[in-house]
């Protein structure tokens, strides 16, 4: 386990921010491992709760990882939604760090043109129906998860 829990900068009323926070709480990655600071609003000061460090530099989502191997630089920072929810992905595939191990890895189709559209699941270009179908009906239940996440 961690010394010190990483630090997740988000502002709850921005979609990038808060896709990240959607996607620790549907990877039960615990609050011991990730702590997700919520940013006051930028017009305040970028005030963070009391004992946290301040917000880097940069635009949010932030995730602050300690770095132990220096004492200059106490963490490690990883910017954009897209590339913390990667890093997290890869974390939960392996079981590294302390996050929860994924029992498969999730196969989700990149975008819709892999997978056919609402109108005709089956047209994919190997005419292979029966995965695109699934494909799609997987597509349409994770989106169905997340949105319901995030409505939480």
């Amino acid at each position: 386990m961690m010394s010190k829990p990483w630090l997740l900068y988000a502002y709850p009323q921005q979609p990038f921010p808060r896709r990240v926070v959607i996607y620790v709480r549907a990877r039960n990655i615990p609050l011991s491992i990730v702590t997700v600071v919520h940013v006051s609003d930028a017009q305040l000061g970028n005030k963070v709760p009391e004992g946290i460090p301040p917000q880097p530099p940069g635009r949010l989502s932030i995730l602050a990882m300690p770095n132990p191997s220096s004492d200059r630089q106490p963490f490690i920072f990883v910017k954009q939604s897209i590339a913390i929810m990667e890093f997290f992905q890869g974390a939960c595939i392996h079981g590294r760090y302390g996050f929860p191990k994924l029992p498969q890895p999730v196969a989700l189709p990149i975008n819709m043109s892999e997978i056919g559209d609402a109108a005709n699941p089956g047209a994919n270009e190997d005419g292979d129906a029966a995965a695109a179908a699934a494909a799609y009906a997987l597509h349409t239940v994770r989106h169905n998860e997340l949105l319901t996440l995030a409505s939480a």
